[in-house]
């Protein structure tokens, strides 16, 4: 029934812009790994990401904290991002 109407290209979107910030969190975490570093930061980002994916696409659970496109900039920028 969600998919109905413009529920699949709001779906598309959403999820065109969930793997474009995933895509960003991989790379941090295999440059990292290249080096043999950890960073915990970067470990926390991965699990905003999760949230953020609840919340685009599981809106019925919640989510943990507030999370949105602006936090998740902004959270990427502390880190040493652009986006």
């Amino acid at each position: 029934d969600r998919l109905r109407g413009s529920g699949l290209d709001r779906d598309r979107s959403r999820r065109e812009e969930f793997e474009g910030w995933r895509r960003l969190h991989a790379e941090r975490v295999a440059k990292l790994q290249s080096i043999g570093r950890l960073d915990p930061q970067v470990d926390a980002f991965g699990w905003l990401l999760e949230e953020y994916r609840v919340h685009l696409f599981a809106q019925e659970l919640g989510t943990a904290s507030r999370v949105s496109p602006a936090v998740l900039k902004s959270t990427w920028r502390s880190l040493g991002g652009g986006a």
